[in-house]
């Protein structure tokens, strides 16, 4: 898919599902980008919030970390149905096994049109490569990758309901700087419930920065307290 059929599609995205004509519909900060490529969007997921707010309203071609599941026929519909259909819709079955049936075979073809980066965890060692590879291909490149770094089973934080960050997206950067001597872009940004996004000013990491895991556990603390804050500066505002 070429960048110019995929900002069509986030147009579209934007203005059928994320409700671009609402005023509540924004984004702000967005004058904290700075520069070109490459980058890394970090974000919280939102449930499904978080993909589909930062594909429509960033204004950049994205290359979104996905759960494997997502991007196969096979899986998708088993995956969408329980974590999407039911979850979020609330729909019962036998409805939400036909919902989730019909909705695979246009999100999955989507989904990988978009250049979407199979996400594997730490159970898939020998998968995880992969997920190395694609990325590292589309960084040497200068494209911008959208991860959303959350572990679901970690214990939320009470007063935004984010939970705990994994640190392996930084990973990235210490291959990055390996590679090219250069540090890379780190952007954090908020997706709130009331369709509003915040983006925040980027951290420059490099080899140096995140050699060790205590270094990568500091980093992904100060990136995820960010989003915390501007995720409490939103629920402020709109009180």
């Amino acid at each position: 898919m070429n960048d110019s059929t995929y900002h069509f599609i986030a147009v579209l995205i934007r203005l059928i599902i994320w409700g671009g004509w609402k005023k509540s519909a924004r984004l702000e900060g967005a004058e904290n980008l700075q520069g070109d490529g490459p980058a890394i969007f970090i974000g919280n997921h939102a449930e499904s919030l978080g993909p589909i707010g930062c594909v429509s309203m960033l204004p950049l071609r994205l290359y979104p970390w996905i759960r494997p599941e997502m991007l196969n026929l096979r899986t998708n519909p088993d995956y969408m149905r329980a974590n999407f259909i039911e979850k979020e819709l609330h729909l019962k079955p036998p409805l939400s096994s036909l919902a989730a049936q019909a909705l695979s075979r246009v999100v999955v073809p989507l989904l990988n049109g978009i250049g979407s980066i199979p996400a594997f965890q730490q159970n898939h060692l020998m998968e995880i490569g992969d997920t190395v590879e694609q990325s590292m291909t589309h960084l040497r490149q200068g494209h911008y990758l959208l991860v959303f770094p959350e572990v679901p089973e970690w214990e939320p934080d009470p007063k935004t309901g984010i939970c705990r960050f994994s640190y392996s997206v930084l990973w990235l950067a210490e291959l990055y700087g390996r590679e090219t001597g250069k540090p890379l872009s780190f952007y954090p940004v908020c997706i709130h419930p009331t369709h509003q996004i915040r983006l925040g000013q980027a951290v420059l990491l490099g080899e140096q920065e995140v050699a060790s895991q205590a270094q990568k556990r500091m980093w992904i603390g100060l990136l995820e307290r960010s989003i915390q804050e501007m995720y409490l500066e939103i629920e402020k505002k709109n009180h």
